[in-house]
């Protein structure tokens, strides 16, 4: 369980440096997408740390021009750490069936792999998906 604990740290280490630090200005200090750096294509994940920054500081907005699908994503990943969180601290076993529920995870799979085919398409209304200013 002591591996819990130390992910709980990290995550709050993290959160603390990206409320911090914005990625859009000290972008030597994070880590590049290694499928951008090697294709000029960009992944699923391609903005997601300057979005990441601008959810921190409350303005929505701007974090979906960086990434819509962080914005879009991210109550679907805290309701899964609040559940692990409320379940390691009260020792509950509390779960969501679309969690573990393969038709849920295979549509967002397919989700995910359209939008990134899509905000990699340089023309009008899709280079709206990919990270900009």
């Amino acid at each position: 369980m002591w591996y819990k604990v130390l992910i709980a740290i990290a995550s709050v280490l993290a959160v603390a440096i990206y409320f911090q630090f914005d990625p859009a200005i000290t972008t030597n200090n994070f880590p590049k997408c290694p499928l951008y750096s090697l294709t000029n294509l960009y992944c699923t994940g391609c903005g997601s740390q300057r979005a990441f920054h601008q959810i921190l500081h409350g303005n929505f907005i701007q974090a979906t021009h960086y990434n819509v699908m962080a914005v879009i994503f991210l109550p679907y990943i805290l309701l899964k750490y609040l559940i692990d969180l409320v379940n390691y601290l009260f020792k509950k076993s509390i779960t969501l069936s679309f969690y573990s529920n393969r038709k849920v995870n295979l549509s967002i799979l397919v989700v995910f792999i359209i939008f990134t085919v899509l905000r990699n398409i340089p023309v009008y209304p899709f280079n709206l998906l990919a990270p900009h200013k």
